[in-house]
């Protein structure tokens, strides 16, 4: 039996840029190199995939909404272009839609592929989440279930799709992965900071400028520039630094001793675990794109 189509085109149709805008969802940061490619093949041979929109406009905005090419569309505004190439489509779940467009294509992270399922998912996850809490009864019990299940009580009615162990076997990834992203996903849709248990510091409401901070360890692992793990350790270590004046790094001696270290470390590769590895693996990947010329002839 065949499966039901996501979505239906409905036509192609050029749209003005003016009439676009992204879905919610749509936008996931991109690093400089991403942007320049996209701007040299848009500059060089125009669009040549097609934005996928919806086939009408947004009850508020009066927009279209772009479900995938957001980025396309950035840069055909700023290249001047009037008009875009699109696919106007209809779904039932324009959500689903931009989660299976951002997971497919080039490799993604785990932290990224994480983040859009759960955005994907926002209701369903929040709810869970709501749920848990009320379930939990008492603080010590919500603590315990936050440090476990991500804050997700096993017995809420539909909860066991959002259960750290039910996404990282779905997305084929690791549970403490999932739990990292978990918490950064609540903290930013609940506008909370989370319990940072090595310092004593327990959740509380978050400010302006905590918000802004917890934005940009979200950008930082949709963009593929943060390890989903590192999120939380990089947002208190921002926080306790916030105001400080930061004294000069030595950053010929901060190369010295990491290449050290990788040195010394290296000829235990197999006593990591599978997920520490995982985790290098993908942090010396951006290593391996961020060498300058001269040290990239080395890997050849």
């Amino acid at each position: 039996m065949a499966k039901k189509a996501a979505y239906t085109v409905v036509e192609f149709r050029m749209m003005p840029v003016d009439l676009l805008e992204p879905h919610p969802l749509a936008m996931i940061p991109i690093d400089d190199e991403d942007k320049a490619s996209i701007e040299r093949s848009i500059d060089g041979h125009n669009i040549l995939h097609p934005l996928l929109i919806s086939e009408g406009v947004h009850h508020i905005s009066g927009l279209y909404r772009i479900y995938d090419g957001c980025n396309r569309w950035n840069t055909a505004k700023a290249l001047g272009m009037t008009e875009v190439p699109c696919l106007l489509v209809c779904c039932e779940d324009p959500a689903m839609i931009v989660a299976e467009c951002l997971s497919a294509g080039r490799k993604r992270t785990t932290g990224q592929r994480i983040l859009v399922f759960l955005e994907g998912h926002k209701e369903e996850v929040l709810a869970a989440r709501r749920m848990g809490i009320e379930k939990q009864g008492n603080i010590q019990k919500q603590l315990k279930n936050v440090q476990q299940n991500a804050g997700v009580s096993r017995e809420t009615p539909g909860a066991e799709n959002y259960t750290p162990e039910a996404v990282s076997t779905l997305l084929k990834c690791s549970r403490q992965d999932v739990i990292s992203a978990l918490e950064l996903f609540e903290s930013l849709h609940t506008e909370t900071v989370p319990d940072n248990l090595s310092s004593g510091k327990r959740a509380h409401e978050a400010d302006e400028a905590e918000i802004k901070l917890l934005l940009e360890q979200r950008n930082g692992v949709l963009s593929g520039h943060s390890p989903v793990r590192a999120w939380k350790r990089a947002f208190f270590g921002r926080q306790s630094t916030k105001g400080v004046a930061r004294s000069p790094i030595d950053y010929a001696s901060l190369l010295d001793r990491s290449l050290t270290g990788l040195l010394t470390s290296l000829p235990r590769w197999s006593d990591m675990t599978h997920d520490d590895r995982a985790l290098f693996e993908e942090k010396f990947a951006r290593v391996i794109n961020a060498l300058p010329a001269d040290l990239k002839v080395l890997t050849k």
